[in-house]
Parts: C-alpha cells; sequence; structure tokens
C-alpha cells in the first residue's frame, strides 16, 4: 500500500501508515495486481471470503485481523484519517462498526475508503450505516464500482459521506489522476485535515 498510495500521499502533503494483511493469500492475485507484482507472490489477506451452500459468507480469519488493526491504531494512533484500499476498505468497515456500536470513542475523525466492497459477513457485533465521516473512491472502469458504491450507500451515514472517482480501475489514484488527487486534498481541507 506505501508505494500504491505514495503519489497521493506526496501531492496532498500528509503521511501514509500502512497496515499489512496478516494471512497468506488463498486464491491467486487479481489481474491487474499481477501486473504490478508479478503473480508468485506472496500475497496477503485480512480474511478468507468463504461462502456459505445458503449463500452467506464467513470472513475466516477477520477477528484476528480486527484484533491486529486495532492493536497498531491503538499502538500508532489517534489518526486524522484511516484509508482503506480494496479488502481493507471493508475490514476498516467492520472495524468503525464494532467500534461505534460499543460506543467507544473512534481513534479518527474520518475514513477514507478506496475500491471497497461492503461486508457480505453477516455477525451480530456489525451495525450499520456507520456514522463517521467518510470518503469513498473508486476507479471508473473498476470491475468492483458497484459494490464500491453500496458500501457508501448502505454502510455509511448518507449526511457525513462524500462519493468521488478517478479515471482508472480498481487502484488508488495515483500517477495520472491528479485531479482526483486533488479533489481529495480539498475535502480534507473543507474538514479540517
Amino acid at each position: 500500500m506505501k508505494m500504491q498510495t505514495a503519489r497521493m500521499a506526496r501531492v496532498i502533503g500528509c503521511e501514509i501508515v500502512t497496515v499489512d494483511a496478516l494471512h497468506p493469500a488463498t486464491g491467486p492475485p487479481r489481474p491487474e495486481v499481477a501486473k504490478w507484482f508479478g503473480s508468485e507472490g506472496p500475497f496477503f489477506e485480512h480474511y478468507n471470503a468463504m461462502e456459505n451452500e445458503d449463500g452467506t459468507y464467513n470472513y475466516v480469519g477477520v477477528e484476528k485481523s480486527l484484533a491486529a488493526l486495532n492493536e497498531t491504531v491503538e499502538k500508532l494512533g489517534p489518526f486524522d484519517v484511516a484509508l482503506g484500499f480494496s479488502q481493507g476498505a471493508t475490514l476498516l468497515t467492520m472495524y468503525i462498526a464494532s467500534l461505534e456500536k460499543a460506543g467507544k470513542q473512534l481513534p479518527f475523525r474520518a475514513a477514507m475508503l478506496l475500491c471497497g466492497t461492503f461486508p457480505r459477513c453477516k455477525t451480530p457485533i456489525f451495525d450499520y450505516p456507520n456514522k463517521i465521516l467518510s470518503l469513498h473512491v473508486f476507479g471508473e472502469t473498476d470491475p468492483l464500482r458497484p459494490k464500491s458504491e453500496e458500501l457508501a450507500k448502505l454502510y455509511y451515514q448518507e449526511g457525513t459521506r462524500t462519493v468521488m472517482s478517478h479515471k482508472g480501475g480498481h487502484m488508488p489514484p495515483s500517477g495520472g489522476q491528479d485531479a482526483c488527487i486533488q479533489r481529495i486534498k480539498e475535502w480534507m481541507k473543507i474538514n479540517g485535515f
């Protein structure tokens, strides 16, 4: 993530602290990942989404990933904005929901969700929509775009969410997408970051 968000951090003028996924990936990398990083790996995931016969999902390893995220945030935070990309955005969504439901103070003031998808696992520790100020950014050609749009619409409160897109696919805004990065910078400025 550090490499994928380096341009965004440089243009905005912020530091991005990254949290790596814990679990070895259970499947092959997506084509756009293999294009940049090869197909040999190693690759990691925050959880393995296992579909049940009834169409529901279990996220194997998610509890350990949520605990590790909480430990990292407590150790290195507080932060102004928590950023999640792809599966990390889903994990961040669940983390925020678990803290809000428990009535705990969030260790950041906003969430930035890049190319995120909505949680498909059902567990009683999560209540939605999340109330935190949120920015949702996705690529116009991202095949997961409908899931990113659903994440914003159903899992984050209407009055606190902002949605924008960039010209790319399933990736954070980077080279060639400075217009989107400038809009992110403006959103941060308007919200006092």
